[in-house]
């Protein structure tokens, strides 16, 4: 057998090694890094005697590491990886985003799907907000993304509703480089609906989660899921979020690793604004006006000036319902639902639909009583 087969042999090996130690439940990761640095490798902590070497484990995880069932998962494990081109980077591995090793509780092994860069050479930043943006939220989003664009930015987010699909969406169309950092396997895409702009993020951009296939999206997944996010971002920015809300836990983490945290304000008597209040009221999070606010620490040369609504895309982009409706709006003063729907020829619950895509892409303005203008 030659080098290269040998060598091929043993990284598959201690990588199997890798899988296998973040299955067992009871082992976290830092505990499982500190029984990698006692052995000298993965593998040999499923070669040695854990109780000879004086190694002191919870019996859960005692008992996790001598089942062979966590052995034969992670075998299909490594066998559905390489059918489905996804990569394993143990925290060994060159190409493991060197900003998450900064963190004390990084995973020890990433599964990564797509064509990206976790080591950019410009700046890695964080965009995470509200499921529920509203137009003035998108409009920032949107807009923060065009100002970094000249500086080559690696966008990372949850690509959840709202904040975080608006980011990377706009990453993916103006060419930037964007990673979503999944709370599941990399056999399913969470939310559903969002399958539809796989092939659209991965353009430049991918998938990362620590969580092997088979892994559903449970709440508590999510919270480990955020620290991934603010642990390879030199920079967290909050664009919207109410006064709780996973993306206050996200730029919490931030804020406790020592990295950059900003939040966008709002008004005052906004709820979807409480949040970015919050964190700029507690000192957590510094107040972002312009691109320019983001910091000389950060390697960037930023625009001047306030950061103003985004340009629209066209909306024909929203489909044919929403396409009439925006055409039933044209003129001075603001319909009432039911009248657009008659106008219309469409069914209520579909012209509710649409007026929704409409007011999230910042077309429309709602008034009490059901009504809707457009935009001046």
């Amino acid at each position: 057998m030659g080098k290269g087969k040998i060598f091929g042999q043993l990284a598959e090996e201690e990588t199997l090694a890798f899988i296998r130690l973040q299955l067992i439940p009871g082992l976290g990761p830092v505990q499982a890094r500190r029984l990698i640095s006692h052995f000298g490798s993965a593998r040999a902590v499923f070669e040695r005697d854990l109780q000879a070497e004086g190694v002191r484990l919870s019996p859960k995880a005692r008992e996790g590491l001598r089942q062979p069932r966590y052995r034969d998962r992670a075998r299909k494990e490594w066998a559905f990886v390489h059918a489905k081109g996804i990569r394993c980077l143990p925290f060994t591995h060159p190409e493991y985003p060197q900003l998450l090793l900064q963190c004390a509780d990084f995973p020890i092994l990433l599964y990564t799907l797509g064509e990206m860069d976790l080591n950019p050479t410009g700046p890695a930043i964080a965009i995470v907000g509200t499921r529920r943006m509203t137009a003035y939220g998108g409009q920032m989003c949107r807009r923060l993304v065009g100002d970094l664009a000249g500086n080559d930015p690696l966008i990372i987010s949850g690509y959840a509703y709202g904040v975080d699909i608006c980011a990377q969406r706009e990453a993916a169309r103006l060419g930037l480089q964007t990673v979503a950092c999944l709370a599941h396997g990399l056999d399913r895409i969470y939310p559903p609906e969002h399958d539809r702009f796989k092939a659209e993020l991965m353009s430049r951009g991918g998938f990362v989660t620590e969580f092997p296939s088979g892994t559903p999206p449970e709440p508590g997944f999510f919270l480990r899921r955020n620290r991934i996010i603010a642990g390879m971002a030199q920079a967290t920015i909050v664009v919207e979020s109410p006064e709780k809300g996973g993306s206050l836990v996200t730029a919490d983490l931030a804020f406790g690793y020592d990295r950059q945290v900003f939040a966008v304000p709002g008004r005052l008597t906004d709820p979807n604004s409480a949040g970015c209040h919050k964190l700029i009221r507690e000192q957590k999070a510094e107040l972002l006006q312009q691109a320019a606010d983001l910091g000389p620490a950060l390697p960037w040369h930023a625009p001047e000036g306030p950061l103003a609504p985004a340009a629209l895309p066209p909306p024909e982009e929203l489909g044919e319902t929403a396409l009439s409706v925006w055409g039933f709006l044209e003129g001075d003063g603001a319909r009432q639902l039911d009248d657009i729907a008659v106008g219309c020829g469409i069914p209520v619950s579909a012209v509710a639909l649409a007026l929704f895509q409409l007011e999230m892409g910042g077309y429309i303005r709602p008034y009490p009583g059901k009504r809707y203008a457009r935009k001046g």
